[in-house]
């Protein structure tokens, strides 16, 4: 949970690229679609998007266990807080439940819980996002040594695996979305190497639950390892600069609209 209660966690979002995710989302609620609900929605993005989009009339809510991101959240909409996706019994019910970027967030259990929420809360749809045959990363603590995923991710699926979950439903329509990604976090992805938790944004271990902070800024580095050793580090940082800059275009998520069996 400690994750997404750390307010970088929804500071560091790309607008571009959230953006782009939104549309696509938008683009496959069906045109019958008179309610819907979020669950796992964040900070309302989605439910944002949907307010904002004069041919879709739709009534929305969401569920979030983040009380961050509640707080900061985009969407007129109203936005529960639960702590888990457990169903509560008989709930109101929607024309569409929507679930973006979450399971692969979920242990073994919650996918269960989650599953059972869906199929007691939605009519008809189910519009579900995740990453696309992910390989994790992983990062280690610099204070227990824990290793773990930055995102906390703790699965991977694909369309086949997705269609498994949800027997009870029918494939209606599917997007895959596709991003440039650099070389070398394919090759770190790929050879699952450990780096240092504390490269990049913060990021609490899910073990100590201690936050990492960043390094000292790159220009720093440089300068300090430049008066030990200038020209090899100069050629380290030329030989980083073209693994980070050549990208591959890949599927990174998968979208998956399903339509519940008569």
């Amino acid at each position: 949970m400690f994750h997404y209660d750390l307010a970088s966690t929804w500071a560091k979002k790309i607008k571009e690229f959230e953006d782009r995710r939104m549309k696509i989302a938008l683009s496959m609620i069906p045109k019958d679609c008179r309610t819907l609900i979020d669950l796992g929605s964040g900070d309302g993005s989605l439910l944002y998007k949907i307010e904002n989009n004069t041919a879709k009339k739709i009534k929305c809510n969401g569920i979030e266990r983040s009380k961050v991101a509640i707080k900061i959240k985009k969407c007129i909409s109203n936005i529960e807080f639960r702590k888990n996706f457990q169903s509560r019994g008989v709930e109101n019910q929607y024309d569409m439940v929507v679930s973006m970027a979450v399971f692969e967030h979920l242990k073994d259990f919650e996918v269960k819980q989650k599953r059972e929420l869906i199929e007691n809360l939605s009519k008809k749809y189910l519009l579900v996002s995740v990453p696309y045959k992910e390989k994790r990363v992983n990062v280690k603590c610099p204070h227990c040594n824990c290793c773990f995923d930055p995102h906390w991710h703790l699965r991977s699926y694909d369309i086949s695996s997705l269609a498994r979950l949800f027997l009870k439903w029918n494939i209606k329509k599917t997007y895959l979305l596709k991003t440039k990604t650099s070389f070398l976090d394919i090759i770190i992805r790929f050879f699952g190497i450990v780096i240092s938790a504390k490269r990049g944004n913060q990021k609490i271990c899910p073990l100590c639950q201690k936050t990492t902070q960043k390094n000292k800024t790159s220009h720093d580095e440089n300068n300090d390892a430049a008066t030990n050793n200038k020209g090899l580090i100069q050629l380290i940082i030329k030989v980083l600069r073209i693994f980070f800059n050549f990208k591959i275009q890949k599927v990174s998520e998968v979208f998956i609209l399903f339509e519940k069996k008569n």
